[in-house]
C-alpha cells in the first residue's frame, strides 16, 4: 500500500501497540490477580503497561514533519515485551 501510494503524497504506516492501561487491563487484573503493576512487571522489560499517552505520542509523530520520509514502517509499542508463558 505504501508504495502504491507514495506517488500522491501519502504515506503509510502502522501502529501496534500491546499492553496498555485501559479498562482491558482492569479486566486483566481481575481475571489473573495480578495488579497491574505485576502485569507490567511480567509482560515488559521496561517493567510497566503502556499509558495511553505512549501510544498517542507516536501517533502524532508520524502525523507530523518530522517523520515526513517514514513511509511502510510498523511501530511496535510493547515496552520491550517479554513472553513469560501466562501472565
Amino acid at each position: 500500500m505504501a508504495a502504491e501510494l507514495a506517488p500522491l503524497n501519502i504515506r503509510v504506516n502502522s501502529v501496534h501497540p500491546t499492553y496498555v492501561k485501559t479498562a482491558m487491563a482492569s479486566y486483566a487484573e481481575k481475571i489473573s490477580g495480578l495488579s497491574v503493576d505485576e502485569l507490567g512487571q511480567r509482560l515488559t522489560a521496561l517493567g510497566r503497561l503502556a499509558e495511553v499517552s505512549d501510544i498517542s505520542n507516536v501517533i502524532v509523530f508520524l502525523a507530523a514533519e518530522e517523520s515526513a520520509y517514514l513511509t511502510a514502517a510498523e511501530f511496535l509499542i510493547d515496552g520491550g515485551g517479554i513472553s513469560t508463558g501466562a501472565a
